[in-house]
C-alpha cells in the first residue's frame, strides 16, 4: 500500500465519535386535571383595579388642569409686570405740574393753596396725586378764583387771581355787560330769557350783577338741578332765547330740547362777565 501512496492507519489511533444529534422537547399541555387546579380570576379585585385606575386618570387630570391655569397666571403676572416696569421707567408728573394742569398756573396760587388748612399735608403726601380724580373735583368745588375787586360764592374759598382769569368778571365790566345784557333783551322785543347749566352757585352769581327790568323774565335753570325733556319742552316753547352756559353741564336728551329753540345759543363755562357779554351777543342775533 505504501507502494501505492496509501499511508497505513495506526491502529493505536481512537476513533472520532460522532456528534449527538440534540431531541427537541415537546411542551406537554397541561392536562383538564391541571386546568381544574388554576384558582380563577377573583372579579371584585379587577373591579377595585378598575377604580384605582379611574382615581388615578381624575388626580392626573385635575393636576394637568392646576398646571394650565398656573401657566395661565404666570403669562398674565409676566404682563403685569412688563407693564408695572413700563410705569416705573417712565417719569412721574411733579406735585407743580399736576396743579398747574388743574388750573393753578402760577406760583402765587399753588401757595395759596398750600397755605389753607390741610391742603399741604393731603398734596405733597399723595401717592398719586396727578391720579386722583376725586380730589381734584373737591378743589374746584370748594375753592374759586377771584380778582382783588371782586367777591366769590358764599361758603367757598377764594384764591385770588388776575382780573383774566376770576370766576366772576373775568376782566369785563359788570355793570357795562349786564347792561348791554338787559338793553339787548329790551331793543330787540324778546324779554322771555332763559340762561340753562352750570350750577346753583354760578346762577346766584349772576343774580348779584343783574337785576331784570320787570318787563324781562329770566329763568335761570342750573344743570345740577334735576330736569326731563317734557318740563325742558316747556322751558323753549315758552322763551324768546335760550342761553346754554356750558354744555357738559346738562345731559344729552335736555341739550337735544333746548337746541330746538328759535334762538339758542352756547357760552362755555367761564366768567360772569363773559356770560353776560355773549349773552347779549346771542339775545340780539349778532
Amino acid at each position: 500500500m505504501a507502494d501505492l501512496g496509501v499511508k497505513p492507519m495506526k491502529k493505536d489511533k481512537a476513533p472520532v465519535p460522532k456528534k449527538a444529534r440534540s431531541v427537541p422537547v415537546k411542551k406537554k399541555k397541561p392536562s383538564a386535571s391541571t386546568r381544574a387546579s388554576t384558582p380563577p380570576q377573583d372579579p371584585s379585585r379587577a373591579e377595585a383595579l378598575e377604580r384605582t385606575l379611574a382615581v388615578a386618570k381624575e388626580e392626573r387630570a385635575s393636576a394637568e388642569a392646576k398646571v394650565t391655569s398656573l401657566k395661565k397666571k404666570n403669562r398674565l403676572l409676566k404682563k403685569e409686570k412688563v407693564a408695572l416696569e413700563s410705569q416705573l421707567a417712565t417719569p412721574r408728573p411733579t406735585v407743580v405740574e399736576t396743579l398747574e394742569r388743574w388750573g393753578f398756573g402760577t406760583a402765587e396760587e399753588r401757595a395759596a393753596l398750600m397755605r389753607m388748612d390741610g391742603w399741604l399735608e393731603r398734596i405733597i403726601s399723595h401717592p398719586s396725586l396727578e391720579d386722583d380724580v376725586g380730589l381734584r373735583t373737591e378743589l374746584e368745588q370748594n375753592m374759586v378764583r377771584v380778582c382783588a375787586d371782586c367777591e366769590g360764592p358764599a361758603g367757598m374759598k377764594s384764591i385770588q387771581v388776575d382780573a383774566g382769569r376770576c370766576v366772576v368778571c373775568g376782566g369785563f365790566d359788570l355793570a357795562a355787560a349786564a347792561r348791554m345784557f338787559m338793553d339787548a333783551a329790551l331793543v330787540h322785543g324778546r324779554l322771555r330769557i332763559v340762561v340753562v347749566g352750570r350750577t346753583t352757585d354760578h346762577h346766584r352769581m349772576i343774580r348779584r350783577f343783574l337785576n331784570p327790568d320787570k318787563r324781562i323774565v329770566l329763568t335761570q335753570l342750573p344743570g345740577d338741578i334735576r330736569r326731563d325733556t317734557g318740563a325742558a319742552q316747556t322751558d323753549v316753547d315758552h322763551a324768546d332765547a335760550v342761553i346754554i352756559w356750558d354744555e357738559s353741564s346738562l345731559p344729552e336728551e335736555l341739550l337735544a330740547v333746548y337746541r330746538q329753540s328759535v334762538r339758542c345759543g352756547v357760552v362755555s363755562a367761564g366768567s360772569i362777565g363773559a356770560l353776560l357779554d355773549e349773552g347779549a351777543k346771542i339775545i340780539s342775533g349778532d
